[in-house]
C-alpha cells in the first residue's frame, strides 16, 4: 500500500526511467505500482513481468504481478505469484494473506485456512491491527465454509481482542457460537449489543438461541 501511494501519478516519470535504463528492475516495479494505483492493471502486469524477467528473485515484482493478475480476474495466475512470494520471503505477511484471499476465491477452503493461519503467524511486526483483523476474518469465513463453527468463533474472538468495539465482530462471533451449539454462552454479549444497536439480526439471533 505504501509503495502504491508513493508511486501514484508517477507513470510518466517511471516510463522515462525504464526507457533510459531498462535493466534497473526497481524502476520497473515502480512503474508497475504506478499503473496499479491508476487502475491500469494490464500495463502493471507487463511492467512486473519485465522486472521478473531481469531478476526472478525480486519479491516485490512477484507480489505486484499477483495483485495485477488478481485484479484482471486470472486467479490461478495470481495464486502462482503469491506462491512465489511466500517461497522467496516466507515471513512476509501480505504474501500469505493474499495467497489466502486468492485460494478463497478459487474455493479451496483448506488451502485458504492454511494460508490465513500462516499470515497470522507472520503478522508481527509487519501487519497493522486492522490487517490482522482482516486475516482473522478471512480465516473465520473459510472455517464457516467448512462448517467448523467453533473454530470460526475462536477466530472472531481473537479479532475482537484487536477491535473490541466492533459490533459486527461481536455478532459474527455469537452467530458462530450458536451454529456450533454454544449459543447460550453468547447471550450476555448479544444482550449487551442489543441494547446499543438497532440491527435486527441481533434480536433475531437472540430469539433463535432461546428457541
Amino acid at each position: 500500500s505504501a509503495a502504491l501511494a508513493q508511486d501514484a501519478g508517477s507513470v510518466a516519470t517511471y516510463q522515462q526511467a525504464v526507457q533510459t535504463n531498462p535493466n534497473d528492475v526497481t524502476n520497473w516495479v515502480h512503474l508497475g505500482n504506478a499503473h496499479m494505483a491508476g487502475g491500469n492493471f494490464a500495463a502493471a502486469k507487463d511492467a512486473f513481468i519485465e522486472a521478473i524477467a531481469r531478476d526472478y528473485a525480486l519479491v516485490d515484482a512477484h507480489f505486484g504481478l499477483g495483485l495485477s493478475q488478481y485484479e484482471l480476474g486470472d486467479y490461478p495466475a495470481a495464486l502462482f505469484e503469491f506462491d512465489a512470494v511466500t517461497r522467496l520471503d516466507p515471513e512476509r505477511f501480505d504474501g500469505h494473506f493474499n495467497r489466502g484471499v486468492t485460494l478463497a476465491k478459487l474455493r479451496d477452503s483448506a488451502g485458504a485456512i492454511e494460508a490465513f493461519n500462516q499470515a497470522i503467524t507472520q503478522a508481527d511486526p509487519e501487519a497493522s491491527d486492522a490487517q490482522k483483523v482482516n486475516a482473522f476474518l478471512g480465516l473465520a469465513g473459510q472455517l464457516k465454509r467448512t462448517q467448523d463453527y467453533a473454530g470460526a468463533a475462536d477466530a472472531y474472538a481473537q479479532a475482537l481482542v484487536l477491535a473490541p468495539e466492533d459490533p459486527e465482530l461481536v455478532y459474527l462471533k455469537a452467530e458462530a457460537m450458536y451454529r456450533a451449539g454454544n449459543g447460550l454462552d453468547a447471550l450476555p454479549e448479544l444482550s449487551a449489543l442489543e441494547a446499543k444497536t438497532s440491527d435486527y439480526r441481533v434480536s433475531a439471533l437472540i430469539s433463535d438461541i432461546y428457541i
